[in-house]
């Protein structure tokens, strides 16, 4: 039996730029950060955001890589090993 090699996945810095906006303005809503049609132009579902943020390292690395007084996204480092917390 081969074994197959984990592939590391990573988010984009726009995509990471565009979940921390939301994240921003919805906290962990994911049912209003589906519903966002301003921010969330291509109309993602409840279930693509959860994905989408779980990939980048989950919500809580997320808000950690936003500038603290202003809620303005700042740009995170995500690491291969880094897992998202849900």
């Amino acid at each position: 039996m081969h074994s197959v090699p984990v592939v590391s996945r990573f988010s984009s810095k726009g995509e990471v730029t565009f979940l921390q906006k939301l994240i921003s303005r919805h906290g962990n809503d994911l049912e209003a950060m589906a519903r966002d049609r301003r921010l969330n132009r291509e109309q993602r579902t409840v279930g693509e955001l959860r994905r989408a943020i779980r990939k980048a390292g989950g919500d809580e690395r997320l808000e950690a890589g936003m500038h603290q007084d202003q809620g303005i996204p700042m740009p995170i480092p995500l690491t291969a090993g880094s897992v998202g917390s849900k």
